[in-house]
């Protein structure tokens, strides 16, 4: 009888570990990542999963998947001012969404690699404010906070402050401040940003704006404009600027062949492609 006890106890003590462990991996992030999408309806799920194709097939690539780009745009909104009726953006989205909207950016923000942020512009435009949806890649955040530190510390922002406060902050402050650390935080170079603050400063002096140039990454979607930086007419880009490229095209033939694996009836499954990007790497 005592044997018989002891068996039964120790089968019940297994059975428990081995529950915990399929707990654990059931609703733990695997292998350091893991959307929460179990809380996600199929509505809210396909509206995520819509967003982050529109993010990887543009500039949002070189955050969501590399260190490249700290932030990206994804989406601007507009909202009509003291007003909670009207929402007009690309996607259609109405204020009463709102709430949907910033319930599923929480949940897609559980996760160790990067953030969504949703922050109103300064500038208004014909009774309008605008919104600007970015996604943020922590650890090439905190990379550029530490490059920048003499800059950065001017707020007291280091490794580990929160995206949300800085992206704010840097929307409300002075304009050469805002203009240097956009550039920063959208994974443009020194010279580039330095470039363009001077030319800013100069124009702001003698109305006389620099001739310049604009230096292109590639995109899935598109071949220029949407990771771009201004560089002087004359200039002729260094080893920096191509390592920046090279580092790009990189990724972007990666994405190429992992994007088609992972496209069925002509949509990509966003979702799980960057689920498996993270799991192959960690």
């Amino acid at each position: 009888m005592k044997r018989l006890l002891l068996f039964v106890a120790a089968a019940v003590f297994f059975i428990l570990i081995g529950l915990g462990i399929y707990t654990f991996f059931m609703h733990s992030p695997r292998n350091g990542f893991f959307y929460r999408v179990d809380r996600l309806n199929e509505q809210d799920r396909r509206w995520a999963n819509a967003l982050l194709e529109d993010a990887l097939d543009h500039e949002g690539l070189y955050t969501l998947l590399a260190e490249i780009k700290p932030i990206s745009t994804i989406q601007i909104y507009s909202l009509a001012i003291g007003t909670t009726d009207t929402l007009l953006s690309m996607s259609s989205i109405s204020v009463a969404e709102l709430v949907r909207f910033q319930r599923i950016l929480d949940i897609l923000n559980q996760n160790p690699h990067f953030q969504f942020v949703l922050n109103p512009f300064k500038q208004t435009h014909q009774g309008r404010r605008f919104l600007q949806l970015t996604i943020v890649n922590r650890r090439a955040l905190d990379q550029l906070l530490n490059q920048h530190k003499h800059f950065w510390r001017q707020w007291g922002f280091v490794p580990g402050s929160e995206a949300g406060v800085i992206i704010t902050t840097v929307e409300f402050e002075e304009k050469f401040d805002r203009y240097r650390a956009y550039g920063y935080l959208f994974g443009y170079p020194k010279h580039a940003v330095d470039f363009y603050v001077d030319a800013a400063r100069q124009f702001d002096a003698t109305g006389i704006e620099i001739p310049k140039k604009q230096f292109d990454i590639p995109t899935y979607s598109e071949q220029a404009g949407r990771f771009a930086y201004e560089i002087p007419i004359e200039y002729q880009p260094t080893q920096v600027d191509w390592q920046l490229y090279n580092r790009s095209m990189q990724i972007l033939d990666q994405y190429r062949e992992v994007r088609k694996r992972f496209t069925r009836d002509d949509q990509v499954q966003a979702l799980d492609l960057i689920e498996s990007w993270y799991q192959s790497m960690y």
